[in-house]
């Protein structure tokens, strides 16, 4: 009898590492592998059709940015984040400062050259106070442009 019981243990571990599924009669393997079929397949439709909603808001082209005015027009990016309305909340926000590499790297180009996302991820420090050593910093040279609010009449 524990010759029995040990043999079905391990009957039950070779189960779990069959990885060509021949453990039973052909017509089990063959329903388990339709029924694997109609599922990935169900899957697939539903990944089309995420991708196909998905595509809707894809740019078919970015925006290009004037050569050698990167650090004016990130600059300007850095000034939307800071802004505040007259009733004191944010103009704009997002808790991390990754929509807005992304944003940069996906819709905008810098000449003819793509933004790689690790270098414009360096404009943009999670903490204000603790920069990273790769942290780029704006030169005063480089701000060319000041959002500021319209007066109030």
């Amino acid at each position: 009898m524990l010759s029995a019981t040990k043999l079905e243990i391990f009957h039950k571990y070779l189960q779990t590492i069959d990885q060509w599924s021949k453990r039973g009669p052909l017509e089990t393997m063959i329903d388990e592998k339709d029924a694997l079929i109609a599922r990935l397949k169900e899957q697939v439709k539903q990944i089309e059709l995420q991708l196909k909603e998905l595509s809707k808001y894809e740019a078919g082209e970015k925006i290009v940015i004037a050569k050698g005015q990167l650090p004016a027009f990130i600059d300007l990016v850095l000034q939307v984040q800071e802004l505040t309305l007259a009733n004191g909340h944010k103009f704009v926000r997002s808790q991390t400062q990754s929509p807005w590499h992304k944003l940069n790297a996906k819709y905008f180009r810098h000449g003819e050259n793509d933004l790689p996302i690790d270098t414009v991820r360096n404009y943009f420090a999670a903490q204000k106070q603790d920069k990273p050593a790769k942290f780029i910093e704006i030169a005063e040279k480089d701000k060319l442009f000041s959002i500021k609010p319209r007066e109030k009449k």
